[in-house]
């Protein structure tokens, strides 16, 4: 694995695994809650459907190590809002790996190929 500023200055050790948001399922026949302001808001499904967790801005903001997805998230993340003012990036491994930068308020319907279903970290940018 090839090793990023970003990793470096990370450190492997200090990832901790965190399930920050609340993972709820979502039939086909109800309707997604819309994303709140200042929240991030992960989706199961590309078009912002399926199973969700959120993310508060005060829970991302403060915060130098990667929140590491867990609960049945990691590798499942197709779609996502950003709503808040930070930039976000999104890596493929705990700590490194590819990384997929969702900036301030953007909405990401379907991710990238190579980042859909591939997701298991967030961490500011």
């Amino acid at each position: 694995m090839r090793t990023s500023i970003w990793t470096r200055r990370v450190g492997v050790g200090i990832a901790a695994t965190v399930m920050a948001g609340v993972l709820a399922p979502s039939p086909a026949s109800a309707a997604v809650p819309p994303c709140k302001a200042d929240w991030v808001c992960l989706y199961s499904d590309r078009n912002f459907a399926g199973n969700f967790a959120t993310f508060s801005r005060a829970t991302l903001v403060n915060r130098e190590s990667p929140i590491v997805l867990g609960g049945g998230l990691a590798n499942r993340v197709s779609s996502l809002r950003n709503t808040t003012d930070l930039d976000l990036c999104f890596t493929t491994e705990p700590v490194g790996g590819n990384v997929f930068r969702a900036g301030r308020h953007e909405n990401w319907n379907q991710l990238p190929f190579w980042a859909e279903d591939d997701i298991e970290a967030i961490v500011k940018c």
